[in-house]
């Protein structure tokens, strides 16, 4: 049987408070964490693209951050948050009715508490990073890399030979 049990509910409230303490101490560092792992490889793949072999390293070493930084935090907010709302699923779909009194309030308290957004990663003025998010900034980045790429290849004289 799954009957809810009193290790249960000081278990999720550990883990809310490790994730609610997370967010508090890495909040105000997300912005600029997503600043390096977002901006400086569009900069740096522009490089790479334009230049060819003549770019430098830092551009070859900076340019993948988006995919070795970026894309993984989204997948670990997506799911934490799949985890979240998985939890909320089962405990629902327990004994009820073979439980005592006490054991439905703690269901019930496990059900209520794992249904909020408090814990999620997320970023001010972002938002939550889950997959949507990811999907919607990698749409974003690589249509402003294309529009990067189309001006600076505009801006390149006509009869200039570029090697790569």
């Amino acid at each position: 049987m799954n009957a809810c049990v009193r290790g249960w509910p000081s278990l999720q409230a550990f883990t809310l408070r490790v994730m609610l303490r997370m967010d508090g101490s890495v909040s105000g560092l997300m912005p600029h964490l997503l600043v390096v792992s977002l901006i400086l490889p569009l900069l740096s793949t522009v490089d790479v693209v334009s230049n060819g072999l003549q770019t430098d390293v830092f551009a070859l070493l900076m340019a993948p951050l988006i995919f070795t930084v970026f894309v993984p935090i989204c997948l670990a907010g997506e799911s934490l948050a799949v985890a979240m709302d998985l939890l909320a699923v089962r405990a629902a779909a327990g004994p009820w009715l073979e439980e005592s009194l006490g054991q439905r309030r703690l269901r019930l308290g496990l059900m209520h508490a794992s249904l909020g957004r408090g814990a999620n990663v997320k970023c001010r003025g972002i938002g939550l990073l889950d997959r949507l998010a990811c999907g919607n900034a990698l749409r974003s980045w690589f249509s402003f890399l294309q529009l990067l790429i189309n001006v600076q290849g505009q801006a390149k004289p006509k009869g200039m030979v570029t090697t790569s």
